[in-house]
């Protein structure tokens, strides 16, 4: 038995011969490499999650979750809709909850100190340098509000679900 060929070109197409179709992901494979990472944590099949991070169809999780965020826009749910974005955000900022202990608040409350000196000196001295510090101090203040929030977000749902 001679081994199969490809079936010629229609005559009209002027696509020339077919071709095997490329790995669209390198030389691993025809699969995403992010739904293969991604299936077992969502107890899917590396195929159906491929599906959902499609950027277009009607099965799309990017199209799903911003028709979702304009509802919540749309009803004016502000809060439900930080809830269901928090997570996301903390993944792409790569932020990870610190545990709730004392050293978490311990900084927080001094950035707080630290940024009452640096604002009261910039309104005595409204220098240059002054203003330089009120914003680093600012920028400290921030970072460890938000590490302190998430550390008791994080906390909260942990004791959410162990009841």
């Amino acid at each position: 038995m001679s081994a199969p060929t490809l079936p010629p070109a229609p005559a009209a197409s002027n696509a020339g011969p077919l071709l095997p179709r490329p790995r669209r992901w390198g030389t691993s494979g025809r699969r995403d490499p992010v739904a293969i990472h991604l299936a077992p944590e969502l107890g899917m099949r590396p195929q159906a999650v491929e599906k959902l991070l499609r950027s277009c169809g009607p099965s799309a999780l990017n199209l799903r979750v911003a028709a979702i965020v304009r509802a919540f826009r749309a009803l004016g749910d502000t809060e439900r809709l930080g809830r269901f974005w928090a997570p996301m955000q903390a993944a792409y900022d790569q932020r990870e909850a610190p545990p709730l202990c004392d050293a978490v608040l311990r900084l927080a409350q001094e950035a707080v100190a630290a940024e009452l000196v640096a604002d009261t000196d910039f309104l005595l001295d409204r220098s240059d340098v002054h203003l330089d510090r009120d914003i680093r101090a600012s920028e400290r203040l921030i970072l460890r509000e938000t590490a302190k929030r998430d550390a008791m977000v994080a906390e909260q749902s942990r004791r959410r679900h162990a009841q």
